[in-house]
């Protein structure tokens, strides 16, 4: 499966990995594929490979490109993220698990910057 591997990009999201584990559980057979898991996963693609196009390393974040990837992915797919969202309801992290992911983020911003691969916008 290829989404585990863009989300080097975007460190310890918690929300990104509990969507990326309903892919798996899709792929094995455990869970029924829904409309959300295809938005997550046609939108992920989609800027995925826009990022392949400004040959930007899977284990780079690059805020100048990011927010163009983000939103040509949602215009392609016509999805507006105000009304529906491309994450399953079940991945909506927990105020516990939104407080962790905040120092998770620092810690992994830091030394993602540290090695060269934080580029801000």
């Amino acid at each position: 499966m290829l989404l585990p591997s863009i989300y080097q990009r975007f460190g310890p999201i918690k929300q990104n990995q509990k969507a990326i584990q309903r892919l798996k559980d899709i792929q094995a057979g455990k869970i029924q594929v829904t409309d959300f898991d295809k938005r997550f996963y046609t939108h992920e693609l989609n800027e995925y490979q826009r990022f392949k196009e400004l040959k930007v390393a899977d284990d780079v974040y690059d805020g100048r490109y990011y927010e163009h990837a983000h939103a040509a992915a949602l215009e392609e797919y016509g999805i507006n993220e105000r009304i529906e969202t491309i994450y399953h309801p079940s991945t909506e992290p927990t105020v516990n698990e939104e407080l962790m992911e905040i120092n998770n983020l620092r810690s992994w911003i830091e030394d993602a910057k540290a090695k060269g691969k934080y580029i801000e916008q």
